[in-house]
């Protein structure tokens, strides 16, 4: 977030010096003479179809970040890909299948942990996203020695956190700053699932935190919705269209006190 920081910074005191050059621009009507109203249309469909009008100012910064930065680039998500992969790769029938670029976390593969995180990461490559500074794996790392010490694995850059943790990937991909999450919704009933399930689509992130403690423990994505009904597909606990209110009351049923967290997911992303 501070190389954002450093270009906004530097795109507003090059406005502030180009203002400066031009001029204030304030205009004053003239106290002698006579200010003429202009017509009023009242035609109130008239334009609407038009293009939006866009602000001098505006189109000057806009104009500089690019002159600087180059035109923004942008990738469509493309949720059906990201689905694909989950109905190939997640099959509770044959658990543990792996594709062969990538490695299992659980005890499928090295057993670190859990796989879930880096499941979901995999999707959303496979959809088209591209991974950056913040998240990333690193395929060159994957049969060095490095992977079995922990500490190694983190000097090197094997992987980063946001893509084997899921608590780190929920924060990282929920924050609307980082540009990829157009909303978060928190349920922590039955009722507030239907009610956020008609804002949902298959490609939204399902993030579970199931004691209630503030740590999310598990990421999944939704990846089908049936009569209403949220399906989701993961790793650790292979699952494909498995459903989401039938988890959801098991636990409760169960006594625990989960609560859930879907991030909406924009349908483009700007990428540098």
């Amino acid at each position: 977030m501070g190389k954002y920081f450093h270009q906004l910074t530097i795109i507003i005191l090059l406005a502030v010096v180009g203002a400066a050059i031009v001029g204030s621009g304030h205009v004053y009507a003239d106290p002698v003479g006579p200010f003429e109203v202009p017509p009023i249309n009242d035609d109130f469909d008239a334009g609407k179809n038009a293009p939006a009008p866009q602000s001098e100012n505006g189109g000057f910064l806009n104009s500089l970040k690019e002159f600087f930065f180059g035109k923004p680039r942008y990738i469509t998500y493309n949720r059906k890909k990201a689905i694909e992969y989950a109905q190939k790769w997640s099959d509770p029938n044959n658990p543990g299948k792996l594709n062969p670029k990538f490695e299992r976390f659980d005890s499928y593969g090295l057993n670190l942990g859990g796989d879930c995180a880096n499941f979901v990461l995999q999707m959303l490559l496979a959809s088209g996203l591209e991974m950056n500074d913040d998240w990333y794996y690193k395929k060159e790392n994957k049969d060095d020695f490095i992977n079995k010490i922990p500490k190694l694995r983190n000097w090197f850059g094997y992987f980063s956190p946001e893509w084997a943790v899921a608590h780190d990937q929920f924060e990282y991909f929920s924050d609307k700053d980082n540009g990829f999450a157009v909303d978060t919704y928190e349920i922590t009933s039955l009722d507030d699932l239907k009610k956020y399930s008609g804002k949902v689509k298959p490609g939204d992130l399902l993030y579970w935190d199931n004691s209630d403690n503030g740590d999310v423990d598990h990421a999944t994505m939704i990846t089908n919705i049936e009569n209403g009904r949220l399906k989701y597909s993961a790793h650790t606990g292979d699952r494909y269209n498995a459903d989401v209110y039938d988890k959801l009351a098991e636990k409760i049923d169960s006594g625990e006190t989960p609560k859930l967290y879907i991030v909406k997911m924009k349908d483009k992303f700007e990428v540098e």
